[in-house]
């Protein structure tokens, strides 16, 4: 379902720099293109690597600007492209990771990265956990793939996971 050309305000950033280089701006968001939903954020995730991008340690995609920073957000789907299925419009949704580009009041994003959002869980959980979520499940999966709880994993966890999964090691008992 497309609705058409939307107005709304961003952080534009237009060269590298300290928080001076942030500049509140009208954007245009378009439609979603096919496989894409636009999403009217609600919560945004600031995470301290915003601040590397804005100064250019990490950059911005092809040192392209105007960028608009930031990869955590949670709102609701104004629209939705071609191909997209499992998303719809009027839905609660969360995303982490992906395209930069959440420090606006919307803006498209590929499907792929976006995720259901349950009623239980408020807009702003949603935009802070999404990447410590993900962290923390890297950790126990791939990184150190724990089976149950060792003086080394209690440090792990708040250490590699911004605290999110701080007692997690819980869950598997103690050694």
């Amino acid at each position: 379902m497309l609705v058409g050309e939307l107005m709304t305000k961003a952080i534009v950033i237009h060269q590298y720099g300290g928080p001076e280089v942030l500049q509140w701006e009208d954007i245009e968001v378009g439609d979603p293109g096919p496989d894409e939903v636009r999403i009217k954020h609600e919560a945004i995730g600031l995470n301290f690597r915003d601040t590397y991008h804005r100064s250019g340690s990490y950059g911005v995609p092809g040192d392209k600007f105007p960028a608009i920073i930031g990869g955590d957000g949670g709102g609701i789907i104004e629209a939705v492209g071609e191909n997209v299925t499992n998303l719809s419009v009027g839905q609660r949704v969360a995303y982490g990771n992906g395209p930069m580009g959440s420090y606006a009041q919307a803006r498209l994003m590929p499907a792929k990265f976006v995720v259901a959002l349950p009623d239980d869980i408020d807009y702003q959980t949603a935009a802070a956990m999404m990447v410590k979520g993900m962290t923390a499940q890297y950790l126990i999966r791939s990184c150190y793939p724990l089976k149950r709880a060792t003086p080394f994993s209690f440090k792990l966890w708040p250490a590699a996971s911004g605290s999110f999964f701080a007692n997690g090691p819980s869950i598997w008992g103690r050694p």
